[in-house]
């Protein structure tokens, strides 16, 4: 991993009890096609798990354009694109980084924003999962780390 962020974000959150962070990138097109093609679901690199078999999915967004990635891991894995088709059996889609400093671009494909820096809010990402994931497809809350 060359990004220093998603390195902490992902040892702080597989140290915490009871949490299981895995990684999944966007494919390459070939790889995307290839997914297609033969009927699965992007998965976790570690785990081999499906995204759409996860509680929670957490997404960096350096710039603005980065949402295509998003959205094509998304559809990619069977989770439907907007906040507002996606059920109590959906992971939660919660996205960080520089380019949400202004959230209502993507408000109606992530249901929360981390706004701020990560590294020092596991706690409070865990603490309040279970509500967050409740308000899902309900509007965008925010968390300010």
């Amino acid at each position: 991993m060359s990004n220093q962020a998603l390195r902490i974000i992902y040892n702080g959150l597989n140290n915490i009890p009871g949490i299981s962070c895995d990684r999944a990138f966007a494919p390459a097109p070939d790889f995307e096609q290839l997914l297609r093609d033969r009927g699965l679901p992007l998965y976790g690199l570690d785990t081999g798990i499906s995204l759409k078999n996860t509680d929670l999915l957490l997404f960096t967004l350096g710039y603005e354009l980065g949402i295509s990635g998003i959205l094509g891991m998304l559809d990619v894995s069977g989770i439907p694109l907007r906040c507002s088709q996606r059920g109590e059996d959906d992971p939660l889609i919660i996205a960080g980084g520089p380019a949400v400093s202004n959230p209502l671009p993507y408000s109606a494909f992530i249901d929360t924003f981390w706004i701020g820096e990560a590294e020092a809010g596991f706690l409070i990402l865990r603490r309040n999962y279970w509500r967050l994931s409740k308000t899902a497809g309900a509007g965008p809350p925010y968390m300010i780390g």
